[in-house]
């Protein structure tokens, strides 16, 4: 019985470590032109960095149902780089809305600590002349 304990508590287990411990983290994206924004696509790119990693599904409690996975963000997770994709984000002219629609899951650990990670943004839809892009920071202090 009791070498069965690990396989009978996994999604508990996983619900803390994917979940619980995890940051819950939304964009949002604004338009400040008079002409609406629709089929926008919303690309980030995290750098592998040890201690630093996206989730790539909701994990819901034991005995709860998750949100439907595609309210979720894409994620890839590749050996260089996490990409994390969002599509059909539609702004009205000079609105703001989030980024995704169920937020998407950040968790930072011990070796991350005290450092800053460059994430590469990019922006594509209808409405943008050409795709936007920048670099956001997030900053892991203690």
């Amino acid at each position: 019985m009791l070498r069965q304990i690990p396989q009978e508590h996994e999604s508990a287990d996983e619900h803390y470590r994917l979940e619980t411990r995890t940051h819950k983290l939304n964009l949002v994206v604004s338009n400040l032109t008079d002409l609406a924004l629709s089929n926008v696509v919303l690309v980030l790119k995290i750098p592998r960095v040890e201690g630093v990693g996206v989730v790539e599904r909701v994990h819901a409690a034991p005995g709860e149902q998750a949100s439907p996975p595609e309210h979720y963000p894409l994620v890839d997770s590749g050996p260089q780089v996490i990409t994390v994709q969002a599509g059909g984000i539609s702004v009205p002219k000079r609105a703001t809305v989030d980024a995704f629609r169920e937020p998407l899951r950040l968790y930072l650990r011990e070796p991350a600590a005290g450092k800053t990670i460059p994430v590469m943004y990019s922006l594509h839809g209808r409405g943008l002349s050409a795709p936007i892009r920048g670099t956001l920071r997030i900053l892991n202090s203690r």
